[in-house]
């Protein structure tokens, strides 16, 4: 209940009934073609700020060091 979330897994007939179901349906497909699309955005756009973290925090401690003045 509180672990990692999991990713469904889905059979093939169950993946090509989606896919049918999205072609016979154009404001479906277009839906979920942003949505995907949204998806890896936002996905790249969080995976550079984990990145960037380290670099944050090091630039914080290096300001705050020359702030304070040494003694």
């Amino acid at each position: 209940m509180f672990g990692k979330p999991t990713i469904p897994e889905y059979g093939l007939d169950e993946i090509q009934a989606m896919l049918k179901r999205c072609r016979q349906d154009p404001a479906l497909m277009k839906f979920t073609s942003t949505i995907l699309v949204a998806a890896g955005y936002w996905y790249k756009r969080a995976n550079l700020y984990l990145m960037m973290q380290p670099i944050y925090f090091v630039f914080g401690f290096v300001a705050c060091y020359f702030l304070m003045g040494t003694k």
